[in-house]
């Protein structure tokens, strides 16, 4: 996700396998597909941070117009 985030690349999240998904127990994974259809190619992403302190991670990013 951090790689996809970084490199502008949240189509990527249409080549993950949902097994993967799955087994990642991954609870954004609709909600940032979503966020991908709605962005289309207008937006830029900018990745802010990404830490893991417990069980899960958090990621922020900052979204601006073209």
């Amino acid at each position: 996700m951090v790689e996809l985030v970084k490199e502008n690349r949240l189509g990527g999240l249409l080549d993950l396998d949902a097994s993967f998904v799955d087994a990642a127990k991954a609870d954004s994974w609709w909600q940032l597909l979503m966020l991908h259809g709605a962005l289309g190619d207008g937006w830029r992403g900018e990745f802010l941070s990404y830490e893991a302190s417990t069980y899960f991670g958090m990621l922020c990013a900052a979204y601006a117009p073209n």
